[in-house]
């Protein structure tokens, strides 16, 4: 009898451990993990591939975006995590940040610099951040649709915490035409 248990339980094991005995589940495209979180939200505005994953920035209830991440797992996948939103707001440039996937603890993930720009004569975005990271790309703008553009950074750095970067704004000639600093 103890020999047919050991059997069953070995069995059992092996079952599960092949059929990924787990509750989380998994999705075949980022769309469908986004939608299966239950976000209460109007729908995708745009989709930001990457390595291991996907950025989703979203349209909110409130004439605002929120972004969060979907990473795959060998053709499965699954949201991380979500955070923020922003919206039109009376100053040029808004701005907020990320750090999706726990990047501080685990070591891996990706920082998030984004925000609203509000000043239709900036066509361009450049972003610093010299607190010892060297943060020094320009955004990419997109239009979210909503009455405001939206732009970002992406990092695989951990910058911290601290939301504040240098924005310098240009427009389509090259003329500096907004900065925060």
């Amino acid at each position: 009898m103890l020999k047919f248990l050991n059997v069953l339980l070995l069995l059992v094991v092996s079952v599960s451990i092949f059929a990924g005995c787990y509750t989380e589940k998994s999705y075949k495209t980022p769309e469908q993990a986004f939608v299966a979180t239950g976000i209460k939200s109007k729908g995708i505005i745009k989709k930001v591939e990457l390595t291991d994953g996907a950025i989703i920035f979203y349209e909110g209830l409130k004439n605002d975006v929120g972004v969060g991440l979907d990473r795959n797992y060998d053709g499965n996948w699954k949201w991380i995590m979500g955070s923020g939103m922003v919206n039109k707001d009376i100053e040029p440039i808004s701005f907020s940040w990320a750090n999706l996937d726990q990047m501080r603890g685990a070591g891996k993930g990706y920082h998030l610099f984004w925000g609203s720009v509000n000043n239709e004569e900036i066509n361009k975005l450049h972003i610093a951040y010299n607190n010892g990271w060297n943060l020094n790309e320009d955004a990419i703008l997109f239009d979210s649709g909503l009455g405001f553009r939206i732009w970002y950074v992406i990092s695989t750095n951990y910058y911290g915490t601290v939301p504040g970067v240098n924005a310098t704004g240009y427009d389509k000639e090259g003329k500096k035409v907004y900065q925060n600093y």
